[in-house]
């Protein structure tokens, strides 16, 4: 009986010898075809390594890009690449197909070509799959701040459910809208937000792609004029350990990417603490609309007005902003960040329109129109 790696030998042989027969022109040609097959035949791990490795051995005698074909969209429909197809065939509850998953995205990522991480994404939108791109993401993807985490095998986490347990606490008119619940814990999150002034989460929700950023922002008072005295004033301060922190704000976006379709957001962030506080304030929260007439958009339009081409957001904004300048998340000893320096919070959703308030005209008679729910005197803002 044939070993294992006596077979392999004999199948790697055997499709050289047929590119041979045809001609080397063909050789792109021909491998891309077995891909092919292999992707709508696939019956097994074993198998999938067999025939990849076969197709590597043939592209790299012809030099050829096999993560190139593995990656390339068909000329016919549906258009779509070989991984794309694998990917949308697999399941985080099904082993086998995760198995073939992770030969595929081995062998496209193999040789020089980048991992088209975009294709990727896109395909994990499209399932509106976030279980699947989380899995994704922890064996491809590597944090931008990834120093603070390299140490550990803590890994930012999102669940998300296409349900709200109470959604007339957000919005008197979600009952039969689209909504969705983000529960989501952040490792050692301070020690980020310090280090690279900044924590994104990216999600996939309602078939779209979303980011839940916090940052740091510079308020505008600090910024120094042009005088000279002021500008040595200035310098002398950044000289000084201390000052820094005092001139930062620590914000709250949300934001569609990815080329998500636009959809106006009616939102609530909940962070719960981790002890028993005075007053029965155990429960912190903040709202993120779109507000009246607003959208939520995942990219910049543009039009061209006399020849001179500009901005057109019309009743869009890219995101939406809430300040947290009282400290409640960055001050040391937070009664929301977990022992562990972990965050852990809620994002609930729903999108729909925000109702129309009696008077409205400024942010803050706004905001004091809605019933308040955060404590925040800080309103969120649509830009």
């Amino acid at each position: 009986m044939a070993s294992p790696a006596s077979r392999r030998s004999t199948a790697s042989n055997s499709l050289i010898q047929l590119i041979e027969s045809r001609g080397a022109l063909h050789s792109s040609t021909i491998i891309t075809d077995v891909i092919k097959d292999l992707v709508r035949n696939v019956s097994s791990p074993e198998q999938t390594s067999i025939i990849l490795k076969e197709c590597a051995s043939a592209a790299k005698k012809y030099n050829k890009d096999l993560s190139y074909i593995i990656q390339q969209k068909s000329s016919h429909p549906p258009y779509d690449s070989p991984l794309f197809q694998v990917i949308m065939r697999t399941s985080v509850t099904d082993r086998v197909s995760l198995d073939i998953l992770l030969l595929f995205l081995e062998y496209a990522s193999s040789n020089e070509a980048d991992l088209n991480v975009a294709d990727i994404r896109r395909v994990c939108i499209v399932k509106d799959d976030q279980p699947l791109f989380e899995y994704i993401k922890a064996k491809i993807f590597v944090p931008v701040d990834n120093v603070y985490l390299s140490r550990t095998n803590a890994r930012d986490e999102v669940v998300v459910q296409p349900r709200i347990t109470n959604p007339e606490r957000i919005s008197s008119s979600g009952g039969n809208q689209p909504m969705f619940t983000a529960d989501f814990t952040i490792p050692m999150f301070q020690t980020r937000m310090r280090g690279s002034n900044q924590v994104k989460l990216e999600f996939i929700a309602q078939g779209r792609m979303w980011c839940l950023a916090f940052h740091k922002s510079v308020p505008q008072a600090v910024v120094p004029r042009k005088s000279l005295a002021l500008s040595r004033l200035w310098r002398r301060d950044r000289s000084n350990a201390d000052s820094p922190a005092m001139y930062y704000d620590w914000q709250i976006s949300l934001s569609l990417t990815d080329n998500s379709e636009l959809t106006p957001v009616q939102a609530l962030l909940t962070f719960s603490s981790s002890t028993h506080l005075p007053g029965g304030k155990d429960v912190f929260e903040l709202e993120l609309s779109t507000g009246q007439g607003k959208h939520l958009v995942s990219k910049v339009s543009y039009r061209y007005i006399k020849g001179e081409r500009k901005e057109d957001l019309g009743n869009g904004c890219l995101k939406i902003f809430a300040s947290l300048n009282s400290g409640i998340l960055s001050s040391s000893g937070s009664p929301y960040i977990e022992e562990d320096g972990s965050l852990v919070g809620t994002l609930e959703a729903i999108l729909t329109m925000a109702e129309k308030p009696r008077k409205q005209k400024s942010m803050k008679r706004v905001a004091k129109a809605i019933p308040k729910k955060a404590d925040t005197d800080t309103a969120s803002v649509c830009q």
